[in-house]
């Protein structure tokens, strides 16, 4: 009995390569090979490095842009039987999000202290943040993080540098940045 199944499920993967992680086994005779199929072209999986016995490979999955992907792997033993996994989809996301800050910067913003907190100050913008669908039509990656660097009227960084904001799930977004800044 032979079987092959990928370990690496995530949806969302960046349009980059990928080492992926694929446990194949046959109980009755030596494997002949181990495969990644991507859109159902093979390429050769390797044994990972530094692993005992011969159960995990390692192959590559290299997109070629945004878009959405059928990911397999296929079991060869060395009397020819062949098997296949199930197909994982998969969907890559070469788009950045956008921002637009509605706040005017016309003029200088001005912070105030924070209401509670000695050494904090609150400054409130206003914007919004879009993730567009991917070129496939599937809905995008989704916001994972926003950072915010403010600096001085001489562009220089202000308090503590780059601090992370909090993202509602909602559109459009109102921020309120606590920092030390």
């Amino acid at each position: 009995f032979r079987f092959a199944t990928i370990r690496s499920t995530l949806l969302y993967r960046m349009n980059q390569p990928e080492i992926l992680d694929v446990y194949a086994n046959d109980a009755t005779s030596p494997l002949n090979s181990v495969e990644l199929l991507t859109n159902g072209q093979a390429a050769a999986a390797p044994l990972c490095a530094g692993t005992e016995g011969n159960s995990a490979y390692c192959p590559t999955f290299t997109p070629n842009g945004e878009g959405r992907y059928t990911l397999q792997s296929r079991v060869s033993d060395v009397v020819g039987n062949q098997s296949s996994s199930s197909v994982l989809n998969v969907l890559v996301d070469a788009t950045a999000p956008t921002v637009t800050l509605t706040t005017s910067l016309s003029a200088l913003l001005q912070p105030i202290p924070h209401p509670s907190q000695l050494q904090r100050w609150v400054l409130s913008l206003a914007g919004t943040i879009t993730e567009p669908n991917l070129s496939s039509g599937d809905a995008g990656s989704g916001i994972r993080t926003l950072q915010l660097t403010i600096y001085d009227a001489d562009n220089k960084i202000i308090g503590a540098g780059t601090q992370p904001v909090s993202v509602p799930v909602s559109a459009p977004v109102s921020i309120t940045v606590n920092g030390p800044w």
